[in-house]
């Protein structure tokens, strides 16, 4: 069973392994944009997000971390990976999964504090190495509470500039 021990250790993994490319000549870049949670429900409620993403040298692995703060005072931490395919010049498809910590607001129950983020976004390069996201993520509880798993969907437009 995926304890809250287990859950840090995977957290403090992840931010290693960022953290520890950051002496290197590599990539950083962040990204803000607005969100919607609750797509596919008749009351959206709307947020915003912010995620600091690594690109790592001749790889197309992208370690992230990422923070989630909904307009019903819940927020979602987490840290996980996307991989860039590219589509066509400029274009990448980036399927991606995370693993994080979600404090409930007002907004629903997920059933627990750990949550599980997968989906798939869209991502055009713009000059000066910035870009647009656009992407669709589930977060779920991966059926580790017994009986509530109802999970929720997201839906972001993200822009990203480099820090270096």
């Amino acid at each position: 069973m995926f304890t809250m021990i287990m859950f840090r250790r995977y957290l403090f993994l992840c931010l290693a392994i960022v953290a520890s490319q950051h002496a290197s000549a590599q990539t950083w870049f962040a990204s803000a944009g607005p969100l919607a949670t609750e797509i596919f429900d008749r009351d959206k409620i709307s947020s915003l997000g912010w995620e600091l993403i690594h690109q790592l040298p001749n790889s197309d692995l992208e370690p992230m971390a990422g923070l989630v703060l909904t307009a019903t005072a819940d927020v979602y931490v987490y840290a996980g990976a996307s991989y860039a395919l590219p589509l066509f010049e400029g274009i990448d498809v980036l399927p991606s999964f995370a693993v994080g910590a979600y404090g409930r607001g007002r907004g629903p129950n997920l059933g627990t504090v750990v949550e599980f983020r997968s989906g798939m976004s869209l991502r055009l390069q713009l000059p000066a190495r910035a870009f647009v996201t656009v992407g669709l993520h589930h977060l779920s509880n991966g059926g580790f509470h017994r009986g509530r798993n109802p999970g929720t969907e997201i839906v972001s437009m993200m822009v990203g500039i480099p820090l270096r």
